[in-house]
């Protein structure tokens, strides 16, 4: 359902998923070059906003 008081808020967890989408392809890329470096940490970004967006789900 719409924030009928923020009709804005929307914006910000499209823009979420569009980031995690990113993130996700990049991790992608990461394990198929071996880097393993990369792969830690847009593992740790996608945790990170997934948990942003868990809480997006929660207030809206």
């Amino acid at each position: 359902m719409p924030n009928v008081d923020n009709p804005l808020a929307g914006i910000g967890r499209a823009r979420l998923e569009a980031r995690r989408r990113a993130t996700a392809q990049r991790l992608r890329a990461a394990r198929q070059a071996g880097l393993q470096g990369a792969v830690e940490r847009y593992t740790a970004d996608l945790a990170a906003i997934d948990s942003q967006l868990d809480q997006a789900q929660v207030t809206a």
